[in-house]
């Protein structure tokens, strides 16, 4: 039986919020948020009030055949053949959003999921934005970096890292999942143990096949 990493993610970002963050009135900041999966899996499964997006593909490219983007929708669906259904509706065409997210809380969290006017209220999702042009005064009790670092310069996922700490609050999770074996990959343990005595230990060695996960508690 395959494993999903998917499933292996969602995991351990599970386990990261239990051990890490307590209380009910939590924020979070998803960075390359794509189809919003992570961040629908947070707001049902535990108690954040708010969660930010960031994602660099326009809107509109969520559901654009000819620039394939919509493949971000397949991976979000993958062994679910309710969700592909819905996502091989019409072409792509008419494909959104807030519909992707009702069927994938019903299909996946087998849960009710949110009118729409509390979806917009909870999910302020950011496209067509690089991570560096984001602007946001909050402090943030979240910020996943999920599969994205390997898509910028070196030097801007040192820049990233280091900005994501500054903008978390105190005893808050950053919560990344590394591939250092991809183009622009690098080893993390090179960044992060310089910075160390920002943020509570990590494991190093915590990995599953190409993924390499690290949890960030920023101290007190």
């Amino acid at each position: 039986m395959s494993i999903d990493i998917n499933q292996i993610i969602k995991e351990k970002l599970r386990k990261a919020i239990e051990v890490n963050l307590k209380g009910d009135n939590l924020i979070a900041l998803d960075i390359g948020s794509g189809t919003g999966i992570l961040a629908y899996q947070l707001f049902h499964t535990n108690k954040f009030r708010s969660i930010c997006g960031v994602e660099l593909i326009p809107k509109e490219g969520l559901v654009n055949e000819e620039s394939k983007s919509h493949t971000l929708f397949y991976q979000a669906s993958e062994g679910h053949e309710s969700l592909k259904r819905y996502v091989e509706f019409d072409n792509y065409h008419k494909i959104d959003l807030y519909n992707f997210y009702c069927e994938y809380v019903k299909a996946e969290l087998k849960n009710k999921p949110l009118i729409k006017e509390e979806f917009e209220n909870v999910f302020q999702f950011t496209f067509d934005t690089e991570f560096r042009d984001y602007s946001n005064d909050e402090l943030f009790d979240l910020i996943i970096l999920s599969r994205v670092l390997h898509y910028n310069s070196k030097k801007e996922q040192i820049k990233i890292i280091k900005y994501a700490i500054d903008k978390l609050n105190n005893g808050g999770v950053i919560f990344i999942v590394n591939r250092p074996g991809l183009k622009n990959g690098i080893d993390l343990k090179n960044i992060l143990e310089p910075i160390s005595n920002r943020f509570r230990g990590v494991n190093y060695n915590d990995k599953f096949r190409e993924h390499y996960f690290y949890t960030l508690v920023k101290i007190e």
